[in-house]
């Protein structure tokens, strides 16, 4: 019996000793965590403060750079006065060179213009054509040779049709200044 007590005095000196280890270890191991977690809190409030302060420098700055801009674009304005020349707004287009056209190709370009104003759109080779009474290939040929000759056409694709028409700048142009040299201005052509 003396036997059995002292073993039993020993099982229970083992789970206490363990226990007391056990809890020797974890309790430092919980305090390095929760020091790491403080720290790692410290370092994210940090972290948050640096972004607000990062975002209200960008929003001061980009305010800043319209500022200067619209500051700019005022001075340039003033020195043009001060020059007698017109501001960038109130610049002359540029200058249009267009090599001079055919007879057939003006007619190409009146009957662009004309359904380009019908249609308040784009004009298809089709379209072009049936007006015309030409083959959609011809059309196409004129429309590069315009092209090529300094004319602004504008070429869109609506799924597999090709569709052109007349940068609206060029357009202007034409009515004002006659670039094309259309013996008959377009407007009579309605």
């Amino acid at each position: 019996m003396e036997e059995e007590s002292i073993s039993s005095v020993s099982a229970v000196n083992v789970s206490v000793l363990k226990r007391t280890t056990e809890k020797a270890l974890v309790v430092p191991f919980v305090d390095a965590i929760s020091a790491i977690t403080e720290e790692l809190d410290d370092h994210r409030q940090s972290i948050n403060e640096n972004t607000s302060e990062i975002a209200s420098n960008y929003e001061f700055l980009a305010e800043l750079d319209r500022k200067l801009e619209a500051l700019a674009k005022r001075v340039e304005e003033l020195s043009a006065l001060v020059e007698n020349k017109p501001a960038t707004a109130e610049k002359a287009a540029p200058e249009v060179i267009v090599t001079p056209l055919t007879k057939r190709e003006k007619e190409v370009f009146r009957a662009l213009y004309q359904i380009c104003e019908e249609t308040g759109s784009y004009a298809s080779y089709k379209d072009l054509s049936a007006k015309l009474g030409l083959s959609e290939q011809l059309v196409s040929s004129y429309i590069a040779n315009f092209i090529a000759k300094g004319v602004q056409i504008k070429k869109r694709y609506f799924g597999n049709i090709v569709r052109v028409g007349i940068e609206p700048a060029f357009k202007q142009l034409q009515a004002k200044r006659n670039i094309v040299g259309l013996n008959a201005p377009l407007s009579n052509w309605f």
